[in-house]
């Protein structure tokens, strides 16, 4: 009976994530109505449909342990109330998809992922060209971005950049020349057409991570060293955008170089954070300071780890952080190197992306269900093909 459930439980998954994933895609284009209902009509549908569905798996589709029940209280009440305390669902939604996930299988949520993707793209794509919605036009200087449909530029970046992923994921047995070949050509698209950098930067790192994984499969015990260095840079990801967010980096010049180069994201974070204080379970953070309908006040949050750390509370920033590190540790122990590379290439994108712990921007956060809920991590090491074991070198 209990096999039946969870399986059942699977199933249902599956479902409400392909049923949000795939209108979450359509909500992100210039389409007008759906059907007959104006888009933010049933947006607003959506959101409270899926969260019933969700909550139905939680409480009545689940079963869990004493142990977990414990830890899932710890965990939810402080996010809980952080998110009460910010005014802003992003994380709580996210929470919400994680607790639910306790029975689904990731590899088959990647899969339906993909074909969502696909299907989701390319009915914008032919709206787009065949008339039905226009595109965004937005010039970056001199260069004009193109959104194909997509109400932003950067959102057809995401939704490409989410395509490579989970291609890279799916085909993660069987990476070759042809696949790098994919990634490059797809940064180049990115960078050309909707002209976004975080997507283009990210896909860099994928090519760059991915190709040091594969060079480490030539030297003994070369690829677990390399995840372990993977997990290092998440790390300094994490608590350097904090520390360089805090400081102030006028008084620094090598540190103001950096923050320079990362188009002064953490010297606005810093103003940000000087103004709003910290807390240890959130606040609510108004981003335009108003006095008399004139903005008087403009703050950034431009990086993730900011973002938590200031809108949810040090508590929630605290817990968060450390679970994505232990869902890396037990996969980088299970000898998964493809999610422990493509986690710690999101980590690295939190530093440019505030959404970094969206769901709809990160599908791959339900691989934190791993660090909350005792289960197996499929044992797939990252196979490629022609990497073979005669020219290992021993060190």
């Amino acid at each position: 009976m209990e096999a039946k459930r969870e399986r059942f439980s699977q199933y249902y998954m599956y479902f409400v994530i392909a049923v949000w994933f795939g209108f979450e895609i359509i909500f992100n284009s210039t389409v007008e109505y759906i059907f007959v209902w104006k888009k933010s009509d049933v947006n607003k549908f959506m959101a409270v449909f899926v969260l019933v569905l969700i909550i139905i798996q939680i409480l009545f589709l689940q079963s869990y342990r004493l142990a977990e029940i414990f830890v899932l209280l710890l965990l939810s009440i402080p996010v809980l109330i952080g998110t009460i305390r910010s005014g802003d669902n992003m994380m709580m939604s996210t929470w919400l998809f994680v607790i639910a996930s306790k029975h689904i299988d990731f590899d088959k949520i990647i899969q339906i992922s993909f074909v969502v993707l696909v299907l989701g793209i390319g009915i914008v794509f032919y709206l787009y060209y065949t008339g039905w919605i226009e595109e965004t036009y937005i010039y970056r200087g001199s260069q004009l971005r193109h959104s194909m449909g997509f109400i932003h530029p950067n959102w057809l970046g995401v939704r490409c950049f989410q395509l490579i992923i989970a291609w890279c994921y799916i085909r993660r047995k069987r990476i070759g020349v042809m696949d790098y070949a994919l990634i490059v050509i797809s940064a180049y698209f990115v960078y050309k057409v909707p002209n976004c950098k975080t997507a283009y930067y990210s896909l860099a790192i994928l090519l760059i991570l991915l190709m040091g994984y594969h060079i480490s499969g030539f030297v003994e015990s070369g690829k677990q060293f390399f995840l372990s260095i993977i997990i290092m840079l998440s790390i300094i990801s994490n608590a350097g955008s904090i520390f360089l967010s805090y400081i102030n980096l006028s008084k620094y010049q090598f540190l103001k170089i950096i923050d320079r180069m990362m188009s002064h994201r953490f010297s606005a974070c810093h103003r940000t954070w000087m103004y709003y204080g910290t807390t240890l379970l959130g606040q609510n953070i108004d981003l335009y300071i108003r006095k008399m309908n004139v903005l008087v006040r403009r703050f950034y949050l431009d990086t993730a780890y900011v973002a938590i750390f200031l809108k949810y509370g040090v508590i929630v920033y605290g817990l968060f952080s450390i679970l994505y590190i232990k869902a890396m540790s037990r996969y980088k122990k299970s000898n998964n190197g493809i999610m422990v590379i493509i986690l710690g290439m999101y980590a690295i994108y939190g530093i440019m992306e505030k959404s970094f712990f969206s769901m709809t921007q990160n599908i791959f956060l339900l691989a934190l269900a791993n660090a909350i809920y005792d289960k197996n991590v499929l044992k797939e090491d990252f196979d490629f093909a022609n990497v073979n074991a005669k020219f290992r070198i021993s060190v």
